[in-house]
Order: C-alpha cells, then sequence, then structure tokens
C-alpha cells in the first residue's frame, strides 16, 4: 500500500479521510498514518498555562478587568483565523477546545460574548473542519438522523412561541446538538496519535486552570461559616454557578488524569497528576455534587477495559492507590475541617435539588403528548411543578419536547458513541474514547447541554487513537458499528 503524501510537508499528526482509496468491504477508510506528530514542547505547555493563571490574578483586578475582555476578542479572532487559514486539521481541534474550555470563563468574567456564542464558534470551527478536511465524509448516517428529528419540535417551538422567543429556544436547547453532531463527523473522520491528543487535552486545561484558580483565590477568603451541607457554594465557585464551574473543573480532572496515561514526558506526567488532583478539590468545594459525580461515573464505566489489559492494568491501579490514599491520608481530613463538615453532610445527601421531579415531570410530558412532544423550549412552562424551571435531564427533556422523534434522537446518540468506541483499536483509545463519551452521557443527567464542552468532548471520541507504525486498514468505516473489530496491539 502506498502512503499518503503529505501536501504540506510538515508531518500532519492528524490525517483526513482519504476519499480516493477504498475500505476493502467497499467503503471509504482512513488515509495512511502521517510519519511525525507535531511538537508542542514541555515549555510551551508551561508558558500557556502560566499565562491563564496570571490571567486568573489580574481578574482579581479591577484594573486589569479588561484582560478578560482581551482574551475573549483574541480567542474568537485567532481560533477562526487559523481554523480556516491552517492546513493542519488539528489545528482546528484545538481552536475548537480552547472555545469550549473558556465558556464558564467568559460567562462568569461577562466578557460580552453571547450565552450560546460558545456553541455557535462550536458548530462554525466543526463545519469548517468538514469543509476543509472531509470533502467526502463517511458516517452521516446518524448524526443526521440525529439533528434530523429534532427539526419537528423546533417548528412547533417557533409556531407557539412566535420567531424571536422560538429561535432563543431553539438556540438554546437544539444548537448544542447539532454541533454535537457536527463534531462527531468531523471527529469520527480523523485519527489522531497519542501526542496530538495530548495536545488537544492540554489545550482544555488552560482555560480550567485559569476557572480553578479565581475560584481558588475565593475559597481562601471563607470561613467554615460560610459552607453548608444542604446547598452548593457560589463564593467557592468563583462567583458563577456551583453546577456549571462544578462541571467544568471536574472534567479539567478528568483530561489531566488522562494527560497522565498518555504523556510519556515524567515532568508533564507530575504536572498532569497535579492538575488532577488540585482540580478535583476545587470541584468537591464547589459543593455541587454533579461534576465529580460523572468522573465517578466514568472511572466506573472505565474499569472493564482498563483492567483488561495487564500493562494498563498495572498502570490504572497504581493511580487508583495513590489516589486513594493521597485522599483519605491527607484531602479529605483537610477539606472536611475547611467545610466544617459541610463536605460529607453535601456528598452524602440523597436530594436531587428538583432534577428527579423535574425528570418525573418530563416523562408525564411525554406520555400526554407522544408524537411530538410539547416543543422546543414549552417544556418549562407545561410541567405541573411548583414553579418553572428548565430540564436538567437531556434525555427526558428531549422526550418531552420531541416525543417520539426525541427518542429516535436518544438511540441516535446512542448509536454514535457506540461507533466511536468501535473504531478504537488500541486499549488506549478505547479508554480515551470512553472516558471522553461517558463524561458526556453523564453529565448530560444532571447538566443537560449547557456547556459546549459537553458536546465537544462526545464528539472529540469520534476520533481514532492510534500509533503511527499501525497500518489505517486496520479501522472500520466510521458508520459501521457492527462491523467486527480488528485485532491491535496495545498502546
Amino acid at each position: 500500500m502506498t502512503p499518503a503524501a503529505d501536501p504540506t510537508g510538515t508531518g500532519v499528526s492528524v490525517a483526513p479521510v482519504d476519499a480516493e482509496v477504498e475500505h476493502p468491504t467497499g467503503e471509504r477508510r482512513l488515509a495512511d498514518l502521517p510519519r511525525r506528530a507535531l511538537p508542542v514542547g514541555a515549555l510551551a505547555i508551561l508558558a500557556y498555562l502560566a499565562l491563564h493563571v496570571a490571567l486568573a490574578f489580574a481578574n482579581q483586578v479591577k484594573f486589569f478587568r479588561p484582560f478578560s475582555q482581551l482574551q475573549a476578542g483574541l480567542a474568537l479572532l485567532l481560533c477562526l483565523g487559523a481554523a480556516l487559514a491552517s492546513r493542519r486539521p488539528e489545528v482546528t481541534a484545538v481552536a475548537a477546545a480552547y472555545v469550549v474550555a473558556s465558556e464558564v470563563l467568559w460567562r462568569s468574567e461577562r466578557v460580552g460574548m453571547p450565552w450560546e456564542g460558545a456553541k455557535l464558534l462550536l458548530l462554525g470551527l466543526m463545519l469548517i473542519g468538514i469543509a476543509r478536511f472531509t470533502p467526502r465524509p463517511v458516517g452521516l448516517t446518524a448524526p443526521l438522523v440525529y439533528v434530523f428529528a429534532l427539526l419537528p419540535g423546533s417548528v412547533v417551538a417557533l409556531g407557539d412561541l412566535g420567531l424571536v422567543e422560538g429561535l432563543h429556544q431553539v438556540n438554546f436547547a437544539v444548537l448544542p446538538h447539532v454541533a454535537l453532531a457536527a463534531g462527531v463527523v468531523f471527529f469520527s473522520n480523523l485519527r489522531v496519535t497519542p501526542r496530538a491528543m495530548g495536545t488537544v487535552l492540554w489545550t482544555l486545561l488552560g482555560p480550567i486552570v485559569t476557572i480553578t484558580l479565581t475560584a481558588s483565590i475565593d475559597t481562601a477568603r471563607l470561613g467554615t461559616a460560610d459552607f453548608s451541607g444542604t446547598a452548593s457554594n457560589l463564593a467557592s465557585s468563583g462567583g458563577f454557578g456551583p453546577n456549571q464551574v462544578s462541571a467544568v473543573v471536574a472534567f479539567g480532572a478528568l483530561v489531566a488524569g488522562m494527560l497522565v496515561a498518555l504523556e510519556r514526558r515524567g515532568p508533564m506526567r507530575l504536572l498532569a497528576a497535579g492538575l488532577a488532583a488540585g482540580f478535583a478539590v476545587q470541584s468537591a468545594l464547589t459543593l455541587s455534587r454533579g461534576g465529580l459525580f460523572s468522573v465517578a461515573v466514568v472511572l466506573v464505566a472505565l474499569a472493564p477495559t482498563a483492567l483488561r489489559n495487564r500493562r494498563s492494568a498495572a498502570r490504572v491501579l497504581g493511580i487508583l492507590a495513590a489516589l486513594v490514599g493521597l485522599t483519605a491520608v491527607l484531602l479529605l481530613p483537610a477539606l472536611q475541617e475547611l467545610t466544617g463538615g459541610a463536605l460529607s453532610e453535601r456528598f452524602t445527601s440523597s436530594t436531587t435539588t428538583l432534577r428527579s421531579d423535574i425528570a418525573v415531570a418530563d416523562l408525564e410530558l411525554w406520555v400526554e403528548n407522544p408524537l411530538l412532544g410539547v416543543g422546543v423550549g414549552e417544556g418549562e412552562f407545561q410541567r405541573d411543578l411548583e414553579r418553572q424551571t428548565i430540564t436538567h435531564t437531556e434525555y427526558t427533556g428531549l422526550l418531552a419536547e420531541h416525543g417520539m422523534l426525541g427518542l429516535i434522537a436518544v438511540i441516535s446518540l446512542g448509536v454514535m458513541g457506540v461507533a466511536s468506541w468501535r473504531r478504537q483499536v488500541t486499549t488506549t483509545g478505547r479508554i480515551v474514547s470512553l472516558a471522553l463519551m461517558v463524561w458526556a452521557l453523564a453529565t448530560m443527567t444532571h447538566l443537560a447541554v449547557r456547556l459546549a464542552v459537553i458536546p465537544f468532548a462526545f464528539a472529540l471520541a469520534a476520533a481514532a487513537l492510534v500509533e503511527r507504525a499501525e497500518r489505517a486498514d486496520a479501522y472500520p468505516p466510521a458508520d459501521s458499528i457492527g462491523a467486527r473489530r480488528p485485532s491491535s496491539t496495545t498502546a
């Protein structure tokens, strides 16, 4: 087999599908692997993280507040410009990672970005990536079904709520799903080396460092009387929504944990481990349980895959033993003392803060409106609850507002997830893909799709993580979830 040419001469580490090469089954398949990874040195990563540490401290001084607006403006220009100008598809992935990780920062600092601006940017970047790097993409069936299933409910909303309010509701509730579908199409037509995936993951951590450090600075000013075991804490969340801060910071802990497994540079692995611990602690201190809940679900889901291989099992068990020991001996007693016992009270509480009531009400609406649902944005006003509130469980919300078409959308989401996992042919690839996917799906149970990082994480799981030495014809086509996965060696 003749290797695909590298037209840029740069050794791209993420390659699009070669539309001209045929898979043995008649389907198009991934092109031959490029020879070199895009180098991102340790010093560049450290400088990048240091800039975001500085941004957190600058945000504490009123005089320097405009730096947040400057960061948002530069991010907008550089990310869109890079995606349009670069000949490397991984640049688009990095740009999208930075945008979605910055969303909570932009919202909390009120930089002037539209509330759903990050999701709109994510969709734009994914469409740019598809247009520029995958002119004949494979794996379109499930994403298209997913999107088209949500269109009738959107039309109902426009008719019932009027053009302006209807578009607002569609932008809030449907746009993230369209971005997710576009992202799955883009990433399922790419394959990435571990180093290239590491670059995307390190990019995610920059804004999360700023968010976490901002919340930590505010937490340092609190006393035990400022914590309550019955509610999340706004102050320890940096003055912004605890559920969103908890989710994105805990996601940072998960991403840093994946970097511990992916990094081959010892000092960078130690840095990633330290960041993972710091993120987990700050997520816990928000007293919003959703963030760490999603990470816990990921760890449970990863166990069968991670422990199947002797090499990965030893690494995972070693990391878990260190984390459990560190938590039990040092972190938990210190956090209990800091919060006056509120931490354990909060995390052992079984109350769902109305989430279960909203989910049940959603299902009741679905029973009453089984075919097309009540329409996008209508569930908030038609639920039989004491107060109006938007859904927190995306799956029941889809059923209530889209009816049977919402069920088709949920099934399509599952099909895309299975396809993403089955495309992985290395143990590391399966672990990374499953971690990203399960985190997104678990977070949808308590935060719906409020954050752009949720559809991005699910979409990123579709990228095939490969070693340079492996052949491209080992990979099943993106839409072939029923194909037998080939045997492989551990990454």
